[in-house]
């Protein structure tokens, strides 16, 4: 690590712990609010929400592993500490780094070497901050709108927005899947992997009747696809 990112990495120190901090309490803040809305309507059963709360922390393992792996490649380039703050608050190390090599390549520099300076670390982190706010104002912005749009289609018979919702949600994860699959064979035989795990894991559900382990077939499926891309890459495919 050369002297400029520890310098930076020192003085961004605090700012981190703050920025952390506030990223845990709004979690904290959420999942209290959620409970408690919940006790007040009686949406869902004390076992329901038991079984969400595990769903989630379940289906949270393979993403995070997957963030940690590239996270890691993002501390050799910018530090410790500004990769931890940029993950904690994005979640997306593939994108800061993207945004990190692009700043340091207008000023002529590759990212991990010794011609890394103070100013350019500095244009680093404030390229990855901007190039996220848009994401953070597009969520300030169009919640509300599409949450009151949410409650007037409950109310309504008949409304287009569940199944505009399914099938933006299915085009997504075909253009996202398809697009990664395309890049290489491991990543191809991961989506493959992925693909044939959720199908099998799908149907064993229906024939047993299990549908507990329903719940948590995404995360299976992502710890599969992994679990295969990686030993694909290992094998030379």
């Amino acid at each position: 690590m050369s002297q400029a990112m520890v310098t930076v990495n020192r003085i961004c120190f605090l700012f981190c712990l703050l920025i952390i901090g506030l990223v845990i309490i709004q979690a904290v803040l959420f999942i209290r609010n959620a409970l408690m809305f919940n006790k007040k309507h009686r949406v869902l059963s004390e076992d329901e929400v038991r079984s969400v709360m595990k769903i989630g922390c379940v289906s949270a393992i393979a993403p995070a592993c997957s963030i940690i792996v590239v996270a890691l490649g993002l501390v050799s380039l910018i530090g410790p500490v500004l990769s931890f703050m940029r993950v904690g608050v994005i979640g997306s190390a593939a994108y800061e780094t993207q945004m990190a090599e692009i700043a340091a390549s207008t000023l002529g520099v590759t990212l991990g070497t010794e011609g890394i300076t103070e100013s350019t670390l500095t244009l680093c982190l404030f390229t990855m901050t901007l190039g996220s706010a848009p994401f953070l104002i597009n969520t300030l912005i169009t919640v509300k709108p599409m949450d009151d749009a949410m409650v007037k289609a409950a109310k309504s018979s008949r409304s287009f927005l569940p199944a505009f919702s399914l099938a933006a949600m299915m085009a997504l994860l075909v253009y996202l899947g398809a697009n990664n699959a395309s890049k290489s064979s491991p990543n191809l035989v991961g989506f493959a992997a992925s693909a044939l795990c959720t199908f099998a894991l799908t149907k064993y559900v229906k024939k047993s009747g299990k549908k507990s382990l329903g719940n948590f077939t995404m995360s299976i499926a992502m710890l599969a696809g992994m679990i295969c891309a990686t030993v694909a890459y290992y094998s030379g495919l």
